[in-house]
């Protein structure tokens, strides 16, 4: 039986974040529920196409560029981010007011404005507040 879409979803989310993580226990969770659909995977790819996404991105980390700032002000970097084509790149915007989080996306909330990290692996860039040096950071895909 192949997992439910939202799952995958999810499992898809936390492998990206697990990869920015010194903590294993999200990388270890990712391998097991990867392992575990692995079969269906192999016979159905069709219907596990969020699961294929996540076997990639586990066996590829891609770049992670988390927001922080006004809730604005992340929506529309992230709308402005989402007008190039960036298939490696997954984009967390976390407002300014949320304070419970992972150890990977607790980022400093900026008094105004917005700031981003890029991070690969475990290694996040300075944190940069304008958006076209965020953009040159990112290049074209």
């Amino acid at each position: 039986m192949a997992p439910h879409r939202r799952e995958t979803e999810l499992r898809r989310t936390r492998c990206s974040v697990s990869a920015t993580s010194p903590d294993t226990r999200y990388l270890d969770a990712t391998r097991r529920t990867l392992e575990l659909f692995y079969r269906v995977l192999e016979r159905q790819p069709g219907a596990c196409v969020s699961l294929a996404m996540a076997l990639e991105e586990h066996l590829v980390p891609p770049q992670v560029v988390i927001l922080r700032g006004a809730p604005n002000e992340v929506e529309s970097w992230q709308r402005r981010l989402d007008r190039v084509y960036r298939p490696a790149t997954l984009t967390i915007g976390i407002h300014s007011r949320t304070n419970t989080l992972p150890a990977a996306l607790d980022k400093p909330a900026p008094a105004t404005g917005v700031q981003a990290w890029v991070c690969r692996g475990v290694s996040c860039l300075p944190p940069i507040s304008e958006f076209a040096n965020l953009e040159s950071t990112l290049g074209n895909p």
